[in-house]
């Protein structure tokens, strides 16, 4: 099956292509870094024991959405639930960025999903994240058919505009806003919902 799903040109983080996207944008990179690093690198040891510590782990393990109920109903409510819900999942690892969330919930032949994990992997290793949200469900309708265990929608799907942080604020690369169209579909493994397949452009 062919997974066409789009990551966002400003998240495919080759080496070059940040380069690029770096110089074209102009940023100077002089913001401030809210992250764990800059926080402990400036705080005494006092100071990063009773207030850092506490803080940055809770906010980290609290921000990965809850499943809904819905989402665990093998329903096309329940499929489109599921999806909603593996947005907002992958949206979480891009932020972070966190890798290990995306493949507990996809498809093991979905290249999208594969892709998208990659993605986070390389933000990660570079000391990246996106600035905000990257995807962004705007309608889900149900497709009749297809193949058994699977539940079809067509969806609009929204990239905001959107930076690549590195880890003192500056900008690495960035995106315009984008509305695309096409279809997305979810599976039932008999105990649970997985991300199948993505065809947007």
């Amino acid at each position: 099956m062919t997974h066409q799903f789009v990551v966002p040109a400003w998240a495919r983080l080759g080496t070059a292509a940040v380069m690029a996207a770096a110089v074209l944008s102009g940023c100077t990179g002089s913001e401030p870094d809210p992250g764990p690093t800059g926080a402990t690198a400036t705080s005494p040891t006092e100071s990063a024991t009773e207030s850092p510590t506490p803080t940055e782990e809770p906010t980290e393990t609290s921000a990965l959405p809850p499943l809904p109920e819905e989402a665990t109903e093998n329903t096309p409510e329940g499929a489109e639930a599921f999806i909603r819900y593996y947005f907002d999942v992958v949206n979480e690892a891009y932020t972070t960025p966190r890798t290990g969330l995306i493949p507990p919930l996809s498809d093991p032949d979905c290249i999208a999903c594969i892709e998208m994990e990659n993605r986070v992997a390389e933000m990660s290793r570079n000391g990246q994240r996106a600035e905000r949200a990257p995807f962004e469900l705007v309608k889900l309708e149900p497709v009749g058919g297809g193949a058994p265990a699977v539940t079809s929608f067509n969806v609009e799907l929204r990239q905001p505009a959107n930076r690549v942080l590195d880890n003192s604020g500056g900008t690495v690369a960035e995106g315009a806003d984008v509305l695309k169209t096409g279809v997305m579909a979810a599976t039932w493994t008999g105990e649970q919902w997985l991300f199948y397949d993505s065809g947007v452009q």
